[in-house]
């Protein structure tokens, strides 16, 4: 069977209900509020000013290919220790 709710609570939510449109009514003053301000977006919104971008630099792609001499002729990289280097305290 359907559990309908009990009349008085229906009665304490519209009372509750009233009280906030009666609260939200006495904070505006009595003029009308427009729900729809709070929650829209600007449609024109203007063009920002102040400190512009620069325009970003093209990619150099020829640069890849052109290595100094020194890191084609740098020969084989150092060998590594054969353990690991333990930091001592030398107090």
């Amino acid at each position: 069977m359907i559990d309908l709710a009990f009349p008085w609570d229906i009665v304490a939510l519209a009372a509750a209900v009233a009280a906030m449109l009666g609260v939200l009514r006495l904070a505006t003053g009595g003029e009308p509020v427009n729900m729809a301000v709070p929650f829209s977006a600007p449609s024109n919104a203007p063009w920002p000013r102040g400190v512009q971008e620069e325009e970003p630099a093209a990619w150099r792609f020829e640069v890849l290919d052109r290595r100094p001499s020194a890191a084609r002729n740098a020969g084989p990289a150092p060998r590594r220790a054969p353990r690991p280097v333990v930091a001592t305290d030398p107090s």
